[in-house]
């Protein structure tokens, strides 16, 4: 019997296929936000669309674990800014607060550096360990 991959084959066809569907999505809801998102701004949204499929296809290369890593370090990041919050909330505050916010603020820094990591390695993959069958 022989393994079923969980990833697509060909990635390039499949960011393809991602930025396409992306773009179709943003583009049905344009006219209803003429207001809030000015026509001069709109093609940032699709170049955040191709950056969402590439980043999207890497991840799946690695798996759930790299995902729930991700997760991970990002709930660990989020909890001195909770507390951070808190402390700047309080009636007594004495900028204690904004300590805490700049120390999520460079974990979650250290959280984008890891995702990026995690998507040139899933990349990285697609073209050092292919696939029998799958065309150069």
């Amino acid at each position: 019997m022989q393994k079923v991959q969980s990833y697509p084959r060909r990635p390039v066809r499949a960011v393809w296929l991602t930025f396409l569907g992306c773009s179709v999505w943003v583009t049905i809801f344009l006219p209803f936000m003429t207001k809030e998102l000015p026509p001069k701004n709109w093609p940032p949204l699709y170049a955040y669309c191709a950056l969402l499929a590439v980043v999207a296809i890497g991840f799946v290369r690695l798996g759930p674990t790299a995902l729930l890593q991700l997760v991970v370090s990002a709930l660990v990041a989020l909890m001195p800014g909770a507390i951070g919050v808190k402390l700047a909330l309080s009636p007594n505050s004495v900028n204690a607060g904004m300590v805490w916010l700049h120390i999520s603020l460079y974990l979650f820094y250290m959280v984008g550096l890891l995702a990026l990591f995690f998507v040139v390695k899933g990349w990285s993959l697609y073209f050092k360990k292919r696939d029998e069958g799958t065309p150069a």
